[in-house]
C-alpha cells in the first residue's frame, strides 16, 4: 500500500512498481488507483513522444502510438485484460489531449494582440519547434477557425437528424413526427413566455426536448459514473441488460456461452425426468392391475364369509392369497424406489 501522494513523476520512475486500479461497470477507473491513472494519462497527453502536438486531431494519431500508450500504462498499472479496458484508456487519453490543446490555445494563441511569428515564440517546453508551428498554423487556418466557431448541436437537432430517412421523411407507424411537433410547440411557448430570456437557442431546445421526452425527470447526463457514460448506458436497453448480467462486447459472448451451458443442463435434466416418468407410469399401470386383481379376490372372499360356508381349507387358501398380494405390493414398492433413484 502506498500512503503518500503519488504524482505522475513517481509513476514515470516507478522502477517496477505497479498501481492497482479498480473499474466500475462502465470501465471507468475508480478510487485512489483510478485517480493516479487519470493524472498520469494527463501527463502522457503532454508528452511529444506519445502525443505529438503536430497532430491536430486525436483520431489522426497513428495506431502504433496508441498501442505504445496502452503498453506504457499497462506496464505501470494493474489493469484487467480485455479490449474494452484498452479502449477506456485511449478514450481518457484522447480527452486529455483535447484538454491540453485547449489549454495551449487559451494561454498562447491571441491573434488580435500578437502576430503569428510572435505566437511562434516561445515554444512550449517538451515540444519541437516544428510541431508547435504546425499547431499554430492550424489554428490560423480556415478549418481551425471553423472548429473554434463551431456550435454544439442541440439534442433536438441530433434526434431529428438521426430519425429522418434519406428522403427527409420519418419511419411509418411511429410517433416521431408527433413528438417533434410537441417539442416545437414547447419551444414556441418558451420563447413567447420569456422573450427576453438570456438562454441560447440550444439551451431552449434542450430543455424543451427533455421536457417532452422525459418530463424533466431524467438528468441530462448520469452523475457519478465517470467520463463517457451516456443516459442509455444507465437508463436505456444497455443499462437494463447490464443489470441483468448481460453487457456488450466480450460479456455478450460470455452470457451466450452461459446460456448454452444452462440449456444443455436443462435438456439433460429433462431427459432424466422423462425416463423417471416412464418408470413411474409403468409402475402405476402395474399397481392398477394388482389393485384390480386384489379387489376381485377380496370381494370373492367376503362373499364366501358372508354366506357362512367358509371352511378351514378355504380360510387357509384366502390367507395365502392375501399374503401373496401383500408380497406383490412390497416388491412393487421396493422396485419403484430403486429405479426412480
Amino acid at each position: 500500500m502506498v500512503s503518500d501522494s503519488i504524482q505522475p513523476h513517481d509513476v514515470w520512475h516507478a522502477d517496477g512498481t505497479k498501481y492497482f486500479v479498480t473499474f466500475n461497470e462502465f470501465y471507468r477507473p475508480l478510487k485512489m488507483g483510478g485517480h493516479i491513472l487519470i493524472r498520469f494519462i494527463g501527463d502522457v497527453a503532454k508528452t511529444e513522444r506519445f502525443c505529438p502536438i503536430r497532430e491536430t486531431d486525436w483520431r489522426h494519431v497513428s495506431a502504433q502510438l496508441k498501442v505504445d500508450i496502452v503498453k506504457l500504462i499497462r506496464a505501470r498499472f494493474v489493469i484487467p485484460d480485455g479490449e474494452l479496458f484498452d479502449q477506456a484508456i485511449l478514450k481518457h487519453t484522447g480527452k486529455s489531449v483535447r484538454q491540453y490543446r485547449h489549454h495551449l490555445k487559451k494561454m498562447r494563441f491571441n491573434p488580435t494582440a500578437k502576430t503569428k511569428e510572435q505566437i511562434y515564440e516561445p515554444v512550449p517546453t517538451g515540444h519541437p519547434r516544428a510541431s508547435w508551428i504546425n499547431l499554430v498554423d492550424y489554428w490560423y487556418s480556415e478549418k481551425g477557425k471553423e472548429e473554434n466557431n463551431k456550435r454544439e448541436p442541440s439534442v433536438l437537432e441530433i434526434f431529428e437528424r438521426t430519425h429522418r430517412k434519406k428522403d427527409g421523411t420519418f419511419v411509418k407507424d411511429t410517433m416521431t413526427e408527433d413528438f417533434l411537433i410537441d417539442v416545437d410547440a414547447s419551444i414556441y411557448t418558451a420563447t413567447v413566455m420569456h422573450p427576453t430570456s438570456s438562454k441560447s437557442r440550444v439551451q431552449i431546445e434542450n430543455e424543451a426536448f427533455n421536457s417532452v421526452m422525459y418530463g424533466n425527470e431524467v438528468p441530462k447526463r448520469p452523475v457519478g459514473y465517470g467520463y463517457g457514460v451516456n443516459q442509455s448506458d444507465v437508463l436505456g436497453v444497455h443499462g437494463i441488460l447490464r443489470k441483468d448480467g448481460i453487457s456488450s462486447g466480450e460479456s455478450n459472448s460470455l452470457a451466450l456461452d452461459n446460456m448454452k451451458h444452462a440449456l444443455a443442463d436443462v435438456t439433460k435434466e429433462n431427459k432424466v425426468l422423462v425416463k423417471k416418468h416412464e418408470v413411474l407410469q409403468s409402475k402405476c399401470d402395474e399397481s392398477n392391475v394388482l389393485l384390480k386383481k386384489m379387489t376381485t379376490q377380496f370381494g370373492q372372499i367376503l362373499d364366501i364369509f358372508s354366506t357362512g360356508k367358509a371352511t378351514a381349507e378355504f380360510i387357509g387358501m384366502a390367507k395365502s392369497v392375501l399374503n401373496m398380494a401383500n408380497k406383490q405390493v412390497s416388491d412393487l414398492s421396493d422396485g419403484h424406489d430403486a429405479k426412480v433413484d
